[in-house]
């Protein structure tokens, strides 16, 4: 049965690509030019050596330039079990061999037996000469260069050339042959026959010894050459046989008949010939390879279908991240072969072999198979809190001195959303004013008072419709002021890159009053008598924001359709999803998508892959009692009709909230103060238990890693890596980069000062990314047994479990990775050095950022800090048990594995 995560089936090659000629003729090289001339033997040990090493150096910059590594390494997984379980079948095959070749009471005397098919091969040879001078002397074919067609067919995905998954079909060759070989070890083990060479045993084999230690010892010690029984079935023709039947298979067929696909069966006759007439074998064992290799072959079609074919690559799409784990692999490898051909023995051949092996072994430990059945509410992105923001400008902080605190926690800038985008951000947060005749924010009192031009210059200030930025006349700096236009530059990145994951758009439609909530009413009062005596150019009132009514949600809709299309477009609506799962019109949502806990049952949503490319719209409306909560159903009751759903603040139920807002408060309440609490982390294990207890409840989960910028000037991660493992479906966070970056985009933004630099501790390298580094995380560890504090996740992480790109899940075509291996360890291999980024202009290059830090008296889903609702009391024993479990198993996987590979290595060696 074909893999469910694979690409779908190809009925024509059309839907692939063109044959590639030029891998045509390097097989047609390979087979036939090469050993038919006898071109490498005219080579020179120095010149064959340089041309290895300069084959070598030519893979790994295609390693390194390799553009499909997400589609390329889901099948890395199946690669490396294939390798091990071939490893091991290998050491029991070369102590059957010994043990049944010593225990032949025949072993030194016997008449082979009888092979008809070598008698007529020797009569047909005797009476046409030229024959065997053309298709067995003259053509150099063996299993060398039987096994260099192979590996030249796998390895040139790498030029793509091959439509295929050069780990997938590595994986079913040697996954076939060890399968083969181990029926192979029963077969000859259960009847001993003679083999076809006189005096083998004598040659090959020492003498019998008397114990039984000493006879398992010689057992397990390096191979003496084949066994001297006969072993039925010939290992020789199962990999010829292999071979053949992969040409077959995966080769894109050209445009002659005569290619390598037939040409692979001519070698396979003439390999089974010549092993009969070299009395390697009997012509019964060659048969009996080629049929039994070919059921396995067909048996194990599961392992990778011939039929699961890579999609063409989006024109201009980036290069997916090199796995460095296996270019490191690769290296090692190579230095140990080389090493080992140039003489390395004894210890140093040992201890190259272990590391290879080791390294093996740890991407092995640190792979995963993805579920296939991933349900939405089991995926984890990354997002940023206030997505438009940026900070305000150093003379406003200045100005205000020691009293500028509440400014003080608005000292972080995001990049352009488009940067954030191709960072890896899939979550954003907008703040929405309503200004249906426009003009009314376009001012900056805050400005004025500090002796500034109080007026902001741009004109879509006067143009109606939503606003985007944080607090009206003081934290007024924004990526985008029209919230169309924040949401017409998610939509164009959507478009440019189809196969993205769902994207979350939380839309805050902010209530009157602002101001007062931002910095009280006190200080407001002494701001405004301070307004009115400034001497500068401005307004001479703060801005008397409008209450929300139903008609600010129908207006909101109406510019949700205006950038989307009326039916939403790619956006997946309430409406839309009702009908999707075939339920009644304004059926309750909570019914239908709440599962608790996730992962209990079927999946409720819509499978992810269909998903990928959506855009979900969630408005922040407060607490189901707020005025933005009633107006919001008196216009759209039970969401009909709605381009947006709604999330939930806090525990008291609000009608269809199947989203909903945790720990997105600073710690420790509303104290301006932006120290770091005593208590930080027994705070932070509250928040954790909030969005646990939430998660648990089969909401999707919003959830901030810091706030106010309290965490990141502290350097205090307990936040973050404890929010991060308690599983909500998003990290939000203020911090794309690391906050050193971060605070320098604010200064160089403003007027040039450094007293936003100069708040944070020298070096701080504060950032938020998920474990793994890619764009989406599976729950279903988290859910089921994963950490339940993140105290191993983070930058001093030492749990030594290896964490491996191999395991990502993408989509049909180039798409969004999802990491879906173990959480502890994860987060430092994620958090990787600093990428070099103008910090001006917010590039981020190609990391997967993310961002912390916040503005807690005016944050998402709550006007102020976290409330006792949002930090729920400590999780259950039950729940502990069920997200408390930190991840045991990778580890000791991995320390078997390790265990295993050394031994093998002594064994073998």
């Amino acid at each position: 049965m074909k893999p469910s995560n694979a690409a779908p089936s190809c009925s024509t090659t059309a839907a692939v690509r063109a044959p590639a000629p030029l891998l045509g003729a390097a097989i047609h090289f390979i087979l036939l030019v090469v050993p038919q001339l006898g071109l490498h033997a005219h080579l020179g040990s120095a010149w064959l050596n340089a041309v290895i090493a300069g084959g070598a150096l030519l893979l790994l910059y295609k390693l390194a330039t390799f553009r499909r590594w997400n589609d390329e390494l889901k099948y890395a997984p199946r690669f490396a079990r294939a390798v091990v379980f071939i490893l091991a079948v290998v050491i029991v095959e070369n102590f059957a061999t010994w043990a049944t070749s010593a225990s032949d009471r025949r072993k030194h005397f016997y008449t082979p037996l009888q092979d008809n098919a070598e008698i007529v091969l020797l009569w047909l040879f005797q009476r046409y000469p030229a024959a065997r001078r053309t298709l067995i002397d003259g053509w150099g074919v063996d299993t060398h260069f039987m096994l260099h067609a192979f590996v030249a067919m796998a390895v040139s995905v790498l030029w793509d050339l091959s439509p295929h998954s050069g780990f997938g079909m590595g994986a079913r060759f040697m996954d076939t042959i060890a399968w083969t070989h181990l029926i192979r070890t029963v077969a000859f083990m259960t009847t001993v026959l003679p083999n076809p060479k006189l005096q083998c045993y004598a040659r090959n084999f020492p003498r019998v010894p008397d114990s039984w230690a000493e006879f398992v010892r010689i057992g397990f010690s390096a191979k003496r050459g084949s066994g001297c029984n006969d072993l039925v079935i010939s290992g020789h023709g199962v990999v010829y046989a292999a071979v053949a039947l992969a040409l077959h298979e995966f080769f894109p067929t050209p445009l002659s008949r005569w290619g390598p696909r037939t040409l692979g069966w001519i070698a396979v006759i003439k390999l089974c010939i010549q092993e009969t007439l070299d009395k390697t074998h009997y012509s019964v064992d060659m048969f009996l390879a080629v049929v039994l290799t070919y059921l396995v072959w067909k048996w194990r079609e599961s392992v990778y279908p011939a039929d699961d074919m890579w999609q063409p690559r989006p024109a201009g799409a980036p290069a997916d991240p090199v796995p460095r784990r296996l270019v490191a692999l690769v290296v090692v490898t190579l230095v140990f072969f080389s090493a080992n051909s140039a003489g390395m023995e004894g210890a140093g051949r040992r201890q190259a072999l272990f590391v290879v092996l080791a390294l093996a072994a740890g991407l092995l430990a640190g792979a995963q198979e993805l579920p296939s059945d991933l349900c939405f509410n089991q995926l984890q992105v990354l997002g940023t809190h206030n997505s438009y923001h940026q900070t305000p400008p150093q003379a406003l902080i200045d100005h205000f001195g020691g009293a500028a605190s509440p400014l003080l926690a608005w000292q972080y800038s995001h990049p352009p959303l488009t940067t954030q985008l191709d960072g890896g951000v899939r979550s954003f947060e907008l703040d929405a004013y309503w200004d249906p005749q426009g003009g009314l924010y376009g001012q900056a009192a805050g400005l004025r008072i500090a002796g500034r031009n109080g007026w902001l210059s741009d004109a879509k200030y006067k143009q109606p419709g939503f606003k985007t930025l944080h607090v009206p006349d003081f934290d007024t700096s924004t990526n985008c002021i029209l919230l169309a236009d924040c949401l017409a530059e998610l939509k164009r990145w959507s478009d440019a890159n189809p196969r993205h994951l769902p994207l979350r758009v939380y839309i805050e439609v902010k209530e009157s009053g602002q101001l007062q909530e931002a910095l009280g009413p006190a200080l407001v009062g002494i701001l405004d008598t301070m307004l009115l005596n400034s001497t500068a150019e401005g307004p001479s009132s703060f801005v008397q924001q409008p209450v929300n009514t139903a008609q600010t949600f129908r207006d909101l809709n109406a510019e949700l359709a205006s950038v989307f299309g009326a039916d939403g477009g790619q956006l997946l609506t309430p409406d839309g999803l009702r009908k999707e799962l075939g339920a009644a019109e304004g059926a309750d949502l909570t019914q239908l998508l709440l599962q608790s806990p996730p992962g209990s049952g079927p999946c409720p949503w819509p499978p992810l892959e269909r998903l990928r490319g959506k855009v979900f719209v969630v408005l922040i409306v407060g607490r189901a009692t707020s005025t933005e909560a009633k107006a919001l159903y008196e216009a759209f009751p039970d969401l009909k009709g709605s381009l947006a759903w709604v999330e939930q603040a806090g525990r008291t139920p609000m009608p269809h909230a199947v989203f909903r807002a945790a720990a997105v408060g600073r710690m420790g309440g509303n104290s301006l103060s932006l120290d770091l609490p005593d208590n930080a982390t027994a705070l932070a294990e509250a928040l954790a238990g909030g969005v646990r207890n939430a998660s648990l409840a089969g909401y999707l989960v919003r959830a901030r890693a810091d706030a106010d910028t309290i965490e990141a000037r502290a350097g205090f991660t307990g936040r973050r890596d404890a929010v991060i493992a308690a599983g909500p479906q998003v990290v939000a966070s203020d911090f794309v980069f690391p906050v050193t970056l971060q605070v320098r985009a604010a200064d160089d933004s403003s007027s040039g000062g450094s007293g936003a630099a100069a708040a944070f501790p020298d070096g701080s390298s504060y950032r938020v990314m998920l474990p793994g580094g890619l764009a989406g995380r599976c729950l279903r560890e988290a859910a089921s047994g994963g950490s339940s504090s993140g105290s191993g996740s983070g930058t001093n992480s030492s749990s030594g479990t290896a964490v491996s790109l191999m395991a990502v899940q993408t989509g049909e075509q180039q798409g969004d990775a999802i990491y879906c291996g173990p959480l502890e360890g994860a987060a430092t291999a994620a958090l990787a050095p600093a990428p070099q980024v103008d910090a001006s202009s917010g590039s981020s290059g190609s990391s997967i950022g993310s961002s912390t830090g916040s503005t807690g008296t005016s944050g998402s889903g709550s006007s102020s800090a976290a409330s006792q609702e949002d930090i729920a009391p400590p999780a259950t024993q039950a729940n502990e048990a069920r997200s408390g479990a930190a991840g045991a198993s990778p580890p000791a996987l991995a320390a078997l594995l390790l265990a295993a590979c050394q031994a093998a290595a002594v064994i073998v060696l």
